[in-house]
C-alpha cells in the first residue's frame, strides 16, 4: 500500500469531518479489485460457451435450413397478412446472406448481461454489476465482447478462475464534494432507462444557510488508485491435429500469467447516498497511461 503525494487531495475538510480513514480505505480496495477482476474473467469466459453453442446451431441449421423456419414464428401484432409476408421475406433474405461466423458474432452481442443480472442477482453478471456503475458496466459489456470477437480462434486466452492477485495499491487522487439528488422528474429527463437516483454537484462555498444546506446536501467523494494485478490465463490452440502444426503446437505454452498496471477511480458517499447499495462502486477502469514505465 502506498500514498503518492503527487496528485490526491485529502487535505479538504469534509474527510476529515466523515471520518474518512485512507489507510482503511487501501487496506479495503485490493481484494475489492481482486474481486471484481475475477469476476469480469469468470463472465468473460461465459462468451466461449456462448459461441461455441451458437457455432453447433449454425452447424445444424446449415443441413436443415432451420433459419428460414424461424423466421415465420416471430410474433408480428398489429399487421396486416402483407406486411407480414413482407417482414418474414426481409428476415429470411437477411439470415440467407449472414456468414456463419456473422451469425455466431451475432449472438455474442446479442447476449445481454444487464437483463441476466436482473433476473438473476446472483449470478456472476448479477455480483459484477453491483460493483460497477452502470455505465462501466455497459462499457465493460460491449469491450468485452468485442475484444473476444477480435481474437483469432487458435490462441484464445480462457481466464482461470479466482486465479488474480492484486500485489501493490496506491492512492493518487481523491476529492470529495456537496450533492443533492434530483427529484424524479428531473433525473430521469436524460436517461428515461435508469433505474438509481442522480445528484447535482453543489458549490463549494455555502449559501447564506449554511448549516441548514449542509444538513441537506450528500457528501460524495472518488477516489482514483494505482495498482497491478496478475491473473492466470489457459491457452486455447484449437482443433486443428494436422502434421505441419502438430510440431509448431507442441513448443506453444499452453498457459501465461499475466500482469497489467491499471488506474481504477472509485466512487462513494461518505454521507447520505442511495440505501441499499456498496458504498463504493468502480466508475472507471483504465491503464495507467501516466505512469508508462510502468506497463
Amino acid at each position: 500500500m502506498l500514498m503518492l503525494s503527487l496528485f490526491y487531495d485529502l487535505q479538504n475538510p469534509m474527510f476529515k469531518k466523515h471520518d474518512f480513514d485512507a489507510t482503511q480505505f487501501l487496506e479495503g480496495v485490493g481484494p475489492a479489485l481482486e474481486n471484481y477482476h475475477n469476476l469480469s474473467g469468470a463472465l468473460e469466459n461465459e462468451l466461449h460457451d456462448i459461441y461455441a453453442k451458437k457455432q453447433d446451431d449454425v452447424d445444424g441449421s446449415n443441413e436443415d435450413s432451420g433459419e428460414e423456419k424461424d423466421a415465420t414464428k416471430i410474433e408480428m401484432k398489429g399487421l396486416s397478412e402483407e406486411e407480414k409476408d413482407a417482414v418474414t421475406s426481409t428476415i429470411n433474405m437477411i439470415q440467407k446472406h449472414l456468414s456463419p461466423d456473422q451469425k455466431i458474432a451475432s449472438a455474442v452481442l446479442e447476449h445481454d448481461w444487464t437483463e441476466v443480472a436482473k433476473k438473476e442477482p446472483e449470478s456472476v453478471a448479477g455480483q459484477l454489476s453491483r460493483m460497477l456503475t452502470d455505465e462501466l458496466f455497459g462499457h465493460f459489456q460491449l469491450s468485452a465482447k468485442t475484444a473476444f470477437l477480435l481474437h483469432s480462434r487458435a490462441g484464445q486466452l480462457k481466464f482461470d478462475e479466482g486465479s488474480c492477485t492484486v500485489n501493490n495499491v496506491a492512492l493518487l487522487s481523491a476529492r470529495a464534494f456537496r450533492c443533492k439528488e434530483l427529484p424524479l422528474d428531473e433525473s430521469n429527463d436524460e436517461d428515461p432507462e435508469s433505474s438509481g437516483p442522480r445528484y447535482e454537484i453543489l458549490d463549494d462555498f455555502l449559501s447564506d444557510n449554511a448549516e441548514g444546506d449542509e444538513q441537506e446536501s450528500d457528501v460524495a467523494a472518488q477516489l482514483e488508485v494505482l495498482y497491478d494485478v496478475t491473473s492466470h490465463f489457459s491457452i486455447d490452440r484449437g482443433n486443428d491435429a494436422s502434421d505441419d502444426n502438430e510440431s509448431e503446437k507442441g513448443d506453444q505454452p499452453t498457459e501465461m500469467d499475466t500482469t497489467v498496471v491499471s488506474v481504477a477511480v472509485l466512487e462513494g458517499f461518505l454521507k447520505g447516498g442511495p440505501e441499499g447499495e456498496l458504498r463504493w462502486k468502480l466508475a472507471l477502469h483504465r491503464p495507467a497511461f501516466e505512469f508508462p514505465g510502468m506497463q
